[in-house]
């Protein structure tokens, strides 16, 4: 849907096609133009399949985070596993998303390269607070962009109202 963008930016450009102004989408693909589509911001074309058949071409910008990224503070996770885990979590983050501070903290039995499960809690730089889950099993992988026709491990939405974390078990 996006080749080579930041998947976040990807989802939340596509989003803004989905029922806009061209009518109902039975498909879209990004294409970027800028030197980079990632957090701080892109532009390029969208073209957008209707479900009629109709193909409508759209100019997409986005303004992102231009700030850097803050350093996330690692509770219950080695050095390995959060340097690993990092830029899995950032392609997770949406661009309006004005980070100021990420904890990444370790809510299952075993955290390692091998197998685990992180609450990733952000704070906005407007007070908002926002969350997830991101799990792992054989191998945390090395980071990578997606290619075309591939999918993004699916995220729990966390809700932090009386939740609280399930011991995991062996796989």
């Amino acid at each position: 849907m996006c080749p080579g963008m930041h998947q976040a930016a990807c989802q939340e450009v596509a989003d803004s096609f989905t029922d806009g102004p061209v009518g109902v989408a039975r498909s879209i693909q990004l294409l970027c133009a800028s030197p980079a589509c990632d957090r701080s911001g892109g532009a390029g074309t969208a073209r957008i399949t209707q479900w009629s058949g109709e193909v409508v071409l759209q100019p997409f910008t986005y303004a992102g985070d231009p700030n850097p990224l803050p350093t996330p503070a690692c509770t219950g996770l080695d050095a390995e596993v959060c340097t690993l885990l990092w830029p899995l979590v950032v392609e997770q983050l949406p661009p309006s998303w004005h980070l100021q501070t990420v904890s990444l903290s370790c809510i299952a039995a075993v955290c390692n390269v091998y197998r685990g499960e992180a609450r990733v809690e952000v704070t906005l730089q407007d007070g908002g607070a926002d969350g997830f889950d991101q799990q792992w099993q054989n191998g945390l992988p090395e980071p990578q962009r997606l290619r075309p026709g591939e999918s993004v491990p699916a995220l729990k939405p966390l809700r932090t109202e009386g939740a609280t974390p399930s011991p995991a078990g062996p796989p």
